[in-house]
C-alpha cells in the first residue's frame, strides 16, 4: 500500500493469474480520473508494456476506491527464467487527474520467488 494526501494505492501482482490488482481510493472531495487504460509496468530493461483492466471503471468518486485487475503481465513461473526475474524491479505507472491536475504515479515492484 502506498499513499499521499490525495491518493491510496493498494498493489498485488498475482503472477499465476497474469494480472496486477490495483486498488484507487480517492482521498479528495472531487472526482479522479484514473486513465485505466493508459496505465503501464516498465521492466528494468526499459521494455514496457501496457495494462488493461478487466471491466470500464470509469472516474473515482471522493471517498470511494475502485478495483481493477489489469491484465495481461507476463512472468515466468518457474526455472531459471522465473530465477532470472528475482530482485528485478518493476515499474507501475498510473496516469490520474487529480484536483484537475494530471499527474502519473510511479509504483516500484520488486520480483521475489516463493
Amino acid at each position: 500500500m502506498l499513499e499521499d494526501a490525495d491518493v491510496k494505492a493498494e498493489i498485488l501482482v498475482d503472477a499465476e493469474a497474469a494480472a496486477v490488482r490495483l486498488g484507487v481510493t480517492n482521498k479528495t472531495d472531487e472526482v479522479l480520473q484514473v486513465a485505466w487504460a493508459e496505465i503501464s509496468i516498465v521492466r528494468s530493461d526499459g521494455i514496457a508494456a501496457t495494462l488493461r483492466p478487466d471491466a470500464d471503471l470509469g472516474w473515482v468518486p471522493p471517498g470511494a476506491t475502485l478495483e481493477a485487475r489489469l491484465f495481461p503481465i507476463v512472468l515466468p513461473h518457474e526455472g531459471g527464467a522465473a530465477a532470472a526475474n528475482r530482485g528485478r524491479r518493476f515499474h507501475l505507472n498510473v496516469p490520474v487527474i487529480v484536483r484537475r491536475e494530471p499527474k502519473v504515479y510511479h509504483f516500484t515492484l520488486t520480483a521475489q520467488l516463493h
